[in-house]
């Protein structure tokens, strides 16, 4: 764990001209059932139509949403920790202000990722959803209303809504957070692992020291640490 409270953003190594030589990103809009939604898409250049290619649902923190919030918030963690699985990254912007649980924002997301699983050859095996603070509790929403869809969920200081923990099953779930979080108090997060982990759940809790709620780019080192579990489950 020491190692992984060393690294920040700039010690990770990669430039965004290197992102750029792995990724290219796309900033487009879509209306799905009738609510107009902004996404990035951030495609390998790896990925071809004749192979299945991972996805990643990656949902944003929170703040004051502009177009393409979420393609910013990709390029600040995502994509950085996660590039070497050459997955599809999509990064929507959360619709008509508010959370990732509203109703309508919630139906949006999962229509768009219905159209982009029609548009690209996604291997529905190998299908994540991750987020950071406001994206963090919507990872633990999206992995308890849609295990049939994700094959892991990884949320990231984000607190599950009362009643999460009782009712999630069916998908690993690897918890990232810190002891200094001024947000979302870490006991409470561990409270309701154990309770998971109790219910034969497979939840693991990486837990770290000296790293602030808002230091986005600290994250980059435990979000790449969490590769070879996600590899594991896919």
């Amino acid at each position: 764990m020491t190692a992984a409270l060393l690294i920040t953003a700039a010690s990770c190594g990669l430039l965004e001209s290197d992102m750029e030589e792995i990724y290219e990103d796309h900033f487009t809009q879509m209306v799905v059932d009738g609510t107009e939604i902004d996404y990035t898409i951030a495609i390998p250049n790896s990925y071809s139509e004749s192979v299945p290619a991972p996805l990643i649902l990656a949902l944003h923190y929170g703040g004051q949403p502009s177009n393409y919030y979420g393609g910013q918030f990709m390029n600040v963690l995502v994509k950085p920790a996660l590039k070497d699985l050459r997955a599809i990254i999509l990064a929507p912007t959360v619709p008509m202000g508010g959370n990732w649980t509203n109703e309508g924002t919630e139906d949006a997301v999962m229509g768009l990722m219905r159209e982009i699983r029609k548009e690209y050859n996604i291997d529905p095996e190998k299908i994540l959803v991750t987020g950071f603070s406001l994206g963090g509790s919507g990872t633990w929403e999206y992995a308890s209303n849609y295990p049939e869809i994700f094959s892991a969920a990884i949320p990231i200081c984000g607190m599950p809504s009362a009643g999460i923990v009782d009712t999630i099953s069916g998908i690993p779930l690897y918890v990232i957070h810190s002891k200094a979080d001024q947000i979302f108090p870490w006991r409470d997060i561990d409270a309701g692992v154990q309770q998971m982990q109790s219910r034969g759940l497979e939840v693991q809790f990486i837990l770290l020291e000296g790293i602030s709620h808002y230091e986005t780019g600290r994250f980059i080192g435990p979000l790449k640490d969490a590769v070879p579990w996600i590899r594991e489950k896919w």
